[in-house]
């Protein structure tokens, strides 16, 4: 990671980081060895030795057509800032990217356990919990005041998360799974 302010630091682009990220770059091929970076900036003094050996440029937006440049991806200044997780790439053209919001992300050691879920997925438990786990469109509507579509939309993301399952001894149900409650262990008794 940020592998251009790491060069710079040990001797730019004469320095042995980049000697050596070259060598490897230039020889790791034939053995499998991918180099994947990953900065902020990129400059052409540091990026251009290793740029040839490099298979794909994956850019998201960037503000400055010098960087776009340098990796090859002229065109990522273009990319609209309403579009997060869209890059373009110099192999592929323009793909979307899974794009995970904040505070799906949970870094390990730094929050408190249950913060993964927010204060409506966890009424959510807490209305299944006194349902024998059951979780229906219509406690969705009815319990948590949702309509429809939302309540609809609701079960589609669980169900794509792994959270719920279709349980056939129960006329195909949905039920809450072990890794959703794994998510919110230590705010929920279960």
């Amino acid at each position: 990671d940020e592998f251009n302010a790491a060069a710079t630091e040990m001797g730019g682009a004469r320095g042995n980081l980049a000697a050596l990220a070259a060598t490897l770059g230039w020889r790791g091929r034939k053995f499998g060895v991918s180099l994947v970076f990953a900065a902020q900036d990129f400059t052409k003094a540091i990026v251009g030795r290793v740029r040839d050996e490099v298979d794909a440029a994956i850019c998201f937006r960037l503000r400055g057509v010098e960087v776009a440049r340098a990796v090859g991806c002229e065109a990522a200044v273009k990319i609209p800032a309403k579009r997060p997780g869209l890059a373009l790439t110099d192999r592929w053209g323009l793909v979307q990217m899974y794009y995970l919001e904040k505070r799906f992300l949970i870094e390990m050691g730094t929050q408190e356990q249950g913060a993964a879920l927010d204060e409506a997925e966890l009424a959510i438990l807490r209305l299944a919990q006194g349902q024998d786990g059951l979780v229906t469109q219509a406690s969705l509507e009815d319990a948590m005041g949702m309509g429809q579509r939302e309540a609809r939309r609701y079960l589609e993301d669980w169900r794509n998360r792994g959270w719920l399952r279709k349980e056939p001894a129960r006329k195909n149900a949905h039920v809450i799974t072990e890794r959703v409650l794994s998510l919110a262990d230590g705010v929920l008794r279960v």
